[in-house]
């Protein structure tokens, strides 16, 4: 006798797949948007890791939000995202 596929487990794995493929999609656009020239050869996790997975403290003080960052993280972080967020920025523009 053949095995059943449970019909709530397909629809769950069909949903996270369609998840996964708008997630890399908008992943691959925003790299082709937010890089420059030399950067638009890095792979996704390059991306991932060298803009989103930044390593760093975050604290409240006197109404303040203060985000530290390693110095040498914080060098090469501040030139790559502050370019990467005027080129997003100005599409709203």
């Amino acid at each position: 006798m053949a095995k059943l596929i449970a019909v709530h487990l397909f629809f769950a794995n069909k949903a996270r797949m369609w998840i996964s493929v708008i997630a890399s999609n908008l992943m691959w656009l925003m790299k082709s948007i937010a890089l420059d020239d030399q950067q638009q050869s890095w792979t996704i996790n390059t991306f991932r890791d060298r803009l989103l997975k930044i390593g760093g403290r975050v604290t409240k003080h006197a109404h303040k939000v203060i985000l530290t960052l390693d110095s040498r993280i914080q060098e090469q972080f501040d030139g790559l995202f502050w370019r990467a967020w005027e080129r997003l920025n100005a599409l709203w523009q």
